[in-house]
């Protein structure tokens, strides 16, 4: 069984030169559902970063494509709005 690693990149989108973030996941493409991952761009919650996209490659390489935190990660927000 391969270990999944996982990276996370600010990115530029050619369309819209909008910024995102893309998470690239290191994993085996054949276990993996990409048309579950597309149900995720049906949720639409202020409190949940927005899922865009997923989009697969022949390097067993997964990309998710979503909402950009600026200035911040999810550890600095968590800390400074909730007591962990």
């Amino acid at each position: 069984k391969k270990e999944k690693k996982c990276f996370v990149t600010k990115v530029r989108s050619l369309k819209n030169n909008k910024l995102y973030a893309m998470k690239k996941i290191v994993s085996d493409l054949n276990n993996i559902d990409i048309v579950s991952f597309q149900k995720l761009t049906e949720l639409n919650n202020p409190h949940i970063l927005k899922y865009y996209k997923t989009i697969g490659d022949n390097n067993n390489n997964l990309y998710l494509i979503m909402e950009l935190m600026n200035n911040d990660n999810i550890n600095n927000f968590i800390k400074a709005h909730y007591k962990v």
